[in-house]
């Protein structure tokens, strides 16, 4: 019933409020006059609350589509979204753009040793001071696993430059909690990338990932630049 209502709704929201009206028309016509406030009442009512339930219907089919059930951070297909949006605003400004890829430092170890579960409080505590570090209107995103990006609009390279390393001294600096009454430590690595021009979103990734994959080789938790592209 579920896989319906989510499937039919723009169907069932049309025929709903054609139906609704032309009962109210005929029920209208042959009723007297005194009743007709009541009826059209009637009638909004029943419209707004199936209204109400399909844009319910509606937030959680994009709920699904583009947050990570984890985090409650945008997901890998918000990304794309978000990130084609941000680059044509920032390319009408004529400005820069800035994308961070995190990686979390030997995450598979620390499952290994903590479990899962205690790994994915990890993602959570970390996703939070991502978020308690970027302007409104950036963007944080689980890009998968313990991978993460950041949309930085109307940042050049030293602005991107020096929020990674905040964000990336923040999180070593912090104790996270692991266990119950443990505590740990956690350090992550991030490639910076910034552009100006038109540039095709996957390319723009595979520099930052390149950028990652060279603060991860030069010994992790540290932050790479990409500044040639």
């Amino acid at each position: 019933m579920r896989r319906f209502f989510y499937r039919f709704m723009p169907v069932i929201l049309l025929v709903n409020a054609f139906i609704l009206h032309v009962l109210g028309y005929f029920i209208d016509f042959y009723v007297a006059e005194k009743y007709d406030l009541f009826i059209w009442l009637m009638v909004t009512v029943i419209a707004m609350f199936f209204s109400f339930v399909g844009a319910m219907k509606i937030q959680t089919l994009y709920s699904q589509a583009y947050k990570d059930s984890l985090t409650g951070l945008g997901n890998r297909s918000f990304f794309y979204l978000e990130m084609k949006y941000k680059m044509e605003q920032t390319r009408k400004r004529e400005s820069s753009i800035s994308l961070l890829m995190v990686d979390v430092d030997n995450f598979k170890e620390f499952n290994d040793k903590y479990g899962h579960i205690s790994g994915d409080n990890i993602l959570k505590q970390i996703a939070g001071i991502f978020m308690h570090n970027v302007r409104v209107n950036d963007s944080v995103v689980r890009w998968g696993g313990e991978e993460f990006a950041i949309i930085l609009p109307d940042t050049d390279a030293d602005g991107a430059y020096r929020l990674a390393e905040r964000i990336r001294r923040m999180v070593e600096e912090n104790n996270f909690s692991c266990e119950q009454d443990i505590l740990c430590k956690v350090t992550i690595s991030i490639g910076v990338v910034t552009v100006q021009e038109k540039t095709e979103i996957n390319y723009l990734i595979g520099l930052a990932d390149k950028a990652l994959y060279k603060a991860k080789g030069q010994g992790r938790n540290r932050v790479s630049l990409f500044d040639r592209y």
